[in-house]
């Protein structure tokens, strides 16, 4: 149920005219938020594609490493030091 307050001081026609005034004023704030809020979920598409194409451009620029330069068979039998040749020393 529905309760409308009316102003006795105020002839039914007047009371009629408010209610209508804060009706159009409160539609105005809601296409107002749904306005705001429509731009907002513009804006983060974008930003969720942008962060997309910036994940993709991570894939194409990093190469991906082959199991067998992953492992461990390339770094035995190398010189703790890094360095590769001949080693000087005692």
């Amino acid at each position: 149920m529905v309760e409308i307050r009316l102003d006795l001081k105020k002839s039914l026609e007047q009371n009629a005219n408010d209610y209508f005034e804060k009706g159009k004023k409160s539609k105005k704030k809601i296409d107002a938020v749904k306005k705001v809020v429509l731009q907002y979920q513009e804006k983060l598409s974008k930003m969720e594609r942008h962060e997309i194409e910036v994940q993709e451009e991570k894939a194409k620029a990093t190469p991906s490493v082959a199991a067998s330069e992953s492992g461990s068979a390339q770094t035995r039998g190398t010189c703790p030091s890094g360095v590769v040749g001949r080693q000087r020393g005692p």
